[in-house]
């Protein structure tokens, strides 16, 4: 019984967000379409520089899964930058204004993955493929989902509230208790994701670097 009640419960929220969810995940594909075209528009100067970083990159994931960095600290800032994302899609969520601000984070969030994931294929070619796989997939698999929840979230809030307050209505306590929670499992979410990065990526990046040589 109280599955069924939990599941419905879900069914209704997805439905009456619907349209919203469709916006903000076009805006995401968006920024990522125009951050893979951005490869292409960068100077040599730019390429060089961001090859130099790519590197240093790959370069850390292998020392971190050999225990030669310091993990904690990367995993605190990680969860640190999690943290500020999802608080400030929450403050954002609470102003009037906050949507448009809110869907161009969705929209640079795309765009650098799009941007990251060209780069690196263009790069370093077949290679690139499987190292942006092991490296971006698997904690996005957390990320985006849970960026697109709190957006979705945000947005449909700072609706509630402007409808609310035309119509003169109250009852908004219980749908920003709702709205937090949200918010607190988004950074859930994505603190898995950013297990994920801290624990298996180096090890896939360190492995797909081992089968290359």
């Amino acid at each position: 019984m109280h599955r069924r009640r939990l599941r419905l419960a879900l069914e209704q929220y997805f439905q009456r967000r619907a349209l919203i969810y469709l916006l903000v995940i076009i805006i995401f594909v968006m920024g990522s379409l125009f951050g893979t075209i951005a490869v292409n528009i960068i100077n040599d100067a730019q390429q060089i520089a961001l090859t130099t970083r790519l590197n240093a990159f790959f370069d850390g994931a292998t020392a971190v899964s050999t225990g030669s960095l310091n993990v904690e600290s990367l995993r605190g800032i990680t969860l640190a930058n999690i943290t500020k994302l999802v608080g400030a899609i929450w403050v954002l969520g609470l102003s009037l204004i906050g949507s448009p601000l809110i869907l161009l984070i969705i929209f640079t969030r795309g765009f650098i993955l799009g941007f990251t994931t060209g780069f690196i294929v263009k790069k370093m070619g077949l290679k690139g493929v499987f190292m942006a796989l092991v490296s971006l997939v698997p904690q996005n698999l957390f990320y985006i989902p849970a960026i697109i929840i709190m957006g979705v979230a945000g947005i449909a809030f700072t609706f509630s509230f402007l409808r609310s307050w035309r119509r003169h209505e109250d009852g908004l306590g219980a749908q920003f208790i709702g709205y937090t929670l949200v918010a607190v499992f988004s950074v859930l979410l994505m603190a898995g994701g950013a297990l994920v990065e801290g624990y298996a990526t180096p090890i896939l990046i360190s492995w797909i670097n081992g089968l290359w040589g």
